[in-house]
């Protein structure tokens, strides 16, 4: 169950089906030394950055 906070009140979301789809942002180019606990400096590295989509159909769930 997820909450979402707005102000003093709190609207608890509950999903009944959803999916999570990673999306590619862009890439982001390292040392790879920074990257593998300072070993192999000198050496490009590249990472990509993610966000993700949840696509899903949300309800709101009363408080209790």
């Amino acid at each position: 169950m997820n909450a979402i906070c707005q102000g003093e009140n709190t609207i608890n979301l509950q999903a009944k089906t959803y999916k999570i789809h990673p999306i590619v942002m862009g890439t982001k180019a390292f040392d790879k030394g920074m990257m593998t606990y300072q070993n192999d400096y000198g050496n490009p590295y590249t990472i990509p950055i993610y966000c993700w989509y949840i696509d899903g159909v949300w309800i709101s769930v009363p408080q209790k």
